[in-house]
C-alpha cells in the first residue's frame, strides 16, 4: 500500500464552457477567442458558433493537440512554443501582501 499525493485541477474545463455559454446567450460578446487545448470544450464551441450564431475562436497554447476543437471553430491558431514561454509571467513576483512563485513544472 502506497500514499499517492497528486495535484490536479479540476473544473476549469466546466466554468470555461458555462461561462462562455452563458455570456453568449446573454449577447455580452460577438465573438470569444478561448485560449485552450482541452477537446472537453468541443460541445461548447459548436453551441457558440452553430446554435447561439457566435464567432468563436480556439487559440491553442498546445500545438498537435485537440483537432476536434479546431473542427468546430471559426478559427484556430497554435501558440508556438517560443511565443509562449516569452508570454509568461518572471518566476518570482513581489507586492505588498507577499512573495508568488512559479511552479517549476511551468
Amino acid at each position: 500500500m502506497a500514499r499517492v499525493w497528486r495535484i490536479e485541477e479540476k473544473g476549469s474545463d466546466v466554468n470555461l464552457a458555462v461561462t462562455a455559454l452563458l455570456d453568449a446567450f446573454n449577447n455580452d460578446y460577438d465573438c470569444a477567442a478561448l485560449v485552450t487545448g482541452d477537446s472537453d470544450l468541443k460541445e461548447a464551441v459548436r453551441i457558440i458558433r452553430n446554435d447561439l450564431k457566435k464567432t468563436v475562436g480556439v487559440i491553442n497554447p498546445r500545438p498537435g493537440k485537440a483537432a476536434d476543437l479546431q473542427e468546430h471553430a471559426d478559427f484556430y491558431k497554435s501558440i508556438r512554443k517560443n511565443v509562449l514561454a516569452a508570454s509568461q509571467l518572471p518566476d518570482r513576483l513581489e507586492d505588498s501582501v507577499g512573495e508568488i512563485t512559479k511552479p517549476t513544472t511551468w
